[in-house]
């Protein structure tokens, strides 16, 4: 296994908070703890964008972020990505519902959503339905936005998926839109597993980019699936991440 400077570790992982029980000042601290590690997101429940936005936007101008000014997706005036969840953790809204959670979002500020997408329609195999929802909720989100389209993750759940399911699954995503087809919700099992990163990789190639989330807790485990294909790292663990990355960088 390979080494990764902390700031560019950074640079692909979602900063996240989405425990039923978190307060205004959790919030508060992670927006804070994003900008100061420069990760490339704060993940939060939507509930939480006015207030995440706010912090976020009231960071100083002389924060530097050239490199995250460029990312599509990113609000101009925000120093690093909003994300938030849509259809968590279940997936089994309505296309309705979801692109009404998707636009409100967006309109609040949101420059990332990571939603769920129907896991019974992937089990039935409806995948002209599976497509129309990713490319319908992709429509809605960019009509809406303020800035640069919005980036949509897809959460595929991969511990409830067999092999053969993940990879015209992730094909599926990738055609109809996601920027990015992401691995867990977190709450099917299974953490994120170098073996179906790699499975998503081989499937759509460069088609959509892929982030690799649950269960990640340490800088072994983000760098194994970053070297397996991984571009972005969904964790609530960021700062003992990126604390564990300094320190091995600095030997």
């Amino acid at each position: 296994m390979g080494s990764i400077k902390p700031e560019e570790l950074a640079a692909r992982i979602d900063h996240t908070l989405l425990k039923a029980d978190a307060t205004s000042a959790d919030i508060e601290r992670l927006c804070k703890e994003g900008v100061r590690e420069k990760f490339a997101s704060i993940v939060v429940n939507s509930a939480w964008l006015p207030l995440a936005e706010s912090v976020l936007s009231g960071q100083p101008e002389e924060q530097e972020e050239p490199e995250k000014a460029l990312l599509p997706g990113l609000a101009s005036n925000l120093p690093i990505g909003l994300c938030t969840v849509v259809s968590f953790p279940l997936g089994a809204d309505s296309i309705t519902a979801k692109s009404f959670a998707a636009e409100d979002a967006v309109r609040k500020g949101a420059t990332e959503i990571d939603m769920v997408l129907n896991i019974g329609q992937v089990k039935e195999g409806l995948w002209e339905d599976i497509s129309e929802e990713v490319a319908s909720i992709k429509e809605g989100m960019e009509r809406f936005a303020l800035g640069r389209p919005p980036l949509l993750k897809i959460i595929i759940e991969t511990p409830l998926l067999t092999e053969d399911e993940i990879v015209m699954t992730a094909k599926r995503v990738a055609e109809a839109g996601a920027d990015f087809v992401k691995t867990n919700s977190g709450f099917a099992g299974e953490g994120a597993k170098v073996e179906d990163v790699k499975l998503i990789r081989e499937a759509i190639g460069d088609a959509a980019k892929i982030k690799a989330s649950a269960g990640i807790r340490t800088y072994e485990q983000a760098l194994a699936l970053i070297e397996a294909g991984a571009d972005r790292i969904g964790t609530s663990a960021g700062m003992q991440i990126i604390a564990e990355a300094k320190e091995l960088a600095a030997k």
